[in-house]
């Protein structure tokens, strides 16, 4: 099971280990075939400062997962970057 939810408050961030970050500066978070789409919920999340992998802060690859209230930016790249994948989004800033 892999559900990643964090408290409506304060939530989860994913960013940059840089003092003074940037857009690139890692590749960001990458669901892909291998997840169990049932089992994949991102909730209350923040991913920034990804996209070198050269897709986006949130790469999502044949992962049908469920992401709701979540916040993506700063990606040198794409936010959301989608393929082969059918994932519900919602209250996605």
């Amino acid at each position: 099971m892999a559900w990643i939810v964090g408290m409506t408050a304060t939530g989860i961030t994913f960013t940059s280990a840089s003092s003074s970050p940037a857009p690139g500066d890692w590749d960001g978070v990458k669901l892909d075939s291998r997840c169990d789409a049932a089992d994949v919920i991102l909730e209350w999340v923040t991913v920034e400062y990804g996209g070198d992998n050269g897709k986006g802060d949130l790469y999502i690859y044949a992962c049908d997962a469920t992401i709701s209230d979540t916040t993506v930016a700063w990606s040198s790249t794409w936010g959301i970057y989608v393929t082969s994948a059918s994932p519900t989004l919602s209250d996605i800033t």
